[in-house]
């Protein structure tokens, strides 16, 4: 039979188990709020990238119908395209986005 000091430490070591079972129990309530509020953030950076391409491409497309030479002008925005590069970068994170989640999911 257990004496009363091991009762004791059992008790102990059970209530520490619970707290910090409640402690990660809130920060996973936590967490779920947060990849909430990315989600909204995510939909609205989302259009924002769409609305920045849709308006860029077209004045880019505007600008190889009024040149003589399109395949110059490609050239000349792909060697310095600022909305391309943010583009791509974005695109790079959101498929290192998307493995974090497939690894989270498997």
């Amino acid at each position: 039979m257990p004496n009363k000091t091991e009762i004791e430490v059992a008790h102990n070591e059970e209530e520490n188990r619970q707290i910090a079972l409640q402690s990660l129990y809130e920060q996973v309530v936590m967490d779920t709020k947060d990849i909430k509020r990315f989600l909204t953030f995510f939909r609205q950076a989302t259009k924002r990238v769409e609305q920045l391409q849709d308006a860029y491409y077209e004045d880019f497309d505007d600008e190889i119908d009024a040149e003589s030479d399109p395949e110059e002008v490609i050239n000349d925005l792909l060697e310095e395209d600022p909305v391309f590069d943010i583009t791509t970068e974005q695109q790079l994170l959101v498929q290192k986005l998307l493995l974090a989640v497939a690894k989270y999911l498997n």
